[in-house]
């Protein structure tokens, strides 16, 4: 299973990567990588899944929360 949550968490993060970074630069694209390498092989893809999922329902509920406070802060893999 991590490898289909790995796959998931990759491809949402791939998808809003360009909104946050316009002109990314290969070392950003290395720093990404790294990151959910790290995530799957400490078996976290699910729990970034679930933290998204209540941060995006909290929002749109209007309730003020934050990634930085639940994540690695100043990851790439956040957004």
């Amino acid at each position: 299973m991590e490898e289909e949550y790995g796959a998931y968490l990759r491809w949402k993060c791939e998808q809003s990567f360009a909104r946050y970074y316009p002109t990314p630069t290969p070392e950003l694209f290395d720093r990404l990588n790294y990151e959910l390498k790290v995530i799957a092989d400490k078996g976290f893809s699910a729990y970034m899944l679930i933290v998204e999922d209540f941060l995006r329902f909290a929002g749109s509920k209007g309730i003020r929360a934050g990634a930085r406070r639940l994540m690695a802060s100043g990851s790439v893999d956040d957004w």
